[in-house]
């Protein structure tokens, strides 16, 4: 139920110290939950999507989280300056410092992600358009597994597949 998204995203929203939040919940463990005005923040990086829509749920031992279907849409991805110095002098993003930000105590396996207009800026900087659509599935444990990426940029697409 809704009550029921709504209690269980304030408790994702504690637990994380307020790194995440949103302007609506809705949606059920059975059909998945829509999430409004997504914002995460951790000390370098803002991430804010208009719209995320999530189907997951636990399963196996050890203990792993399956997400059959995530979609996040207009989502744009800020570097923030740490006061002093910009937090990424060189310009990119640092995916190992990325990935060990995201580690979980438990095994994620996404099985379809789609991401629409994704956009980039670097702390004041005028944002750059990145894709107009990203998808994959993958594996996030110790390691990231990529096992399906396509990407549609400027009227470029590009599909890698590990099989």
């Amino acid at each position: 139920t809704t009550p029921g998204a709504a209690w269980l995203w304030g408790q994702v929203a504690d637990a994380t110290g307020g790194s995440v939040a949103s302007s609506r919940v809705t949606g059920d463990l059975g059909s998945g939950f829509i999430i409004e005005d997504f914002r995460y923040r951790s000390g370098t990086v803002e991430l804010s999507a208009r719209q995320l829509k999530i189907k997951a749920s636990p399963a196996g031992w050890p203990l792993t989280i399956q997400v059959q279907s995530l979609a996040l849409q207009d989502v744009d991805v800020v570097t923030l300056s740490t006061g002093t110095e910009p937090v990424n002098p060189e310009g990119d993003l640092r995916i190992q410092s990325t990935l060990e930000a995201l580690r979980l105590p438990v095994g994620v396996y996404i099985h379809d992600a789609e991401i629409s207009n994704i956009r980039f800026r670097a702390g004041d900087d005028a944002p750059l358009s990145v894709a107009e659509s990203l998808s994959f599935s993958a594996a996030l444990d110790d390691t990231l597994v990529l096992e399906r990426l396509a990407m549609q940029s400027s009227g470029i697409e590009m599909t890698l597949d590990s099989s």
